[in-house]
């Protein structure tokens, strides 16, 4: 359970996907495509520096999509299945969407 207001690991990620219109991770991509999309979201990657500092560089590109699953399970994002890949964005950014 959270407390409202209250800073939590994924704070920071969360309000980056709030202020971003998200981002979009396509079944064609290369491995350098992939990585670039991941690495453009800074706060993902301090989670990673912060928590698992030691994990291996050619792992850690799983390590962040991973917690972005996690956090779509626990319904802090949305994951939105495209033609041509994945489409991560904020919960509400449907929600508004669809006004």
């Amino acid at each position: 359970m959270e407390r409202e207001k209250e800073k939590t690991p994924y704070t920071d990620l969360l309000e980056w996907f709030f202020a971003e219109s998200g981002f979009e991770i396509l079944d064609n991509f290369s491995n350098m495509q992939y990585q670039k999309a991941l690495d453009e979201v800074k706060p993902l990657e301090n989670i990673v520096q912060k928590y698992q500092p030691k994990f291996y560089d050619e792992d850690k590109y799983f390590l962040k999509e991973f917690i972005l699953w996690g956090l779509v399970e626990h319904q802090k994002l949305s994951k939105n299945r495209l033609k041509k890949g994945y489409q991560y964005k904020d919960l509400y950014s449907n929600f508004i969407s669809k006004l």
